[in-house]
């Protein structure tokens, strides 16, 4: 797959899933086998997940801030918004807007995103909501 073709798939899936909120879009961006991480969460998983976001952040958005490709590898600096809306990091719903970075490596096969390594500023997230600590989602 050439680094091209692996970043428009990358970003298909936040354009779909995330900002039009289209979680049936999974099935066809997403290895059946996606693994987060270490987690073999395939689509049912993911879109668990994800509908958790869209829970708390109603109007969630993600800006991809830059996506760099090599090959089968993806990697994605990234905005993350939204008004909080509902319990996120054990915080009731704040009604206050936030946005936070993330940092996401993916691995493309076959056209599809087959694992994903992410990371997110939940510290910033806490802050932002009021919630001191260190017991982010990660």
């Amino acid at each position: 797959m050439s680094d091209g073709s692996a970043k428009a798939v990358v970003r298909r899936y936040y354009d779909e899933v995330i900002n039009q909120q289209n979680v049936a879009a999974i099935e066809t961006i997403l290895a059946t086998r996606f693994v987060h991480g270490e987690e073999a969460r395939g689509l049912r998983g993911q879109a668990a997940v994800v509908q958790t976001y869209f829970s708390a952040f109603p109007d969630i958005r993600v800006v991809i801030d830059q996506l760099v490709g090599e090959g089968d590898t993806v990697a994605a600096r990234m905005t993350w918004s939204g008004t909080h809306r509902g319990p996120w990091l054990g915080v009731a719903a704040t009604g206050r807007a936030v946005a936070w970075p993330v940092m996401a490596f993916y691995r493309v096969a076959d056209g599809r995103i087959a694992q994903a390594w992410v990371t997110e500023d939940t510290e910033s997230l806490r802050r932002q909501l009021g919630a001191g600590g260190a017991n982010g989602r990660g």
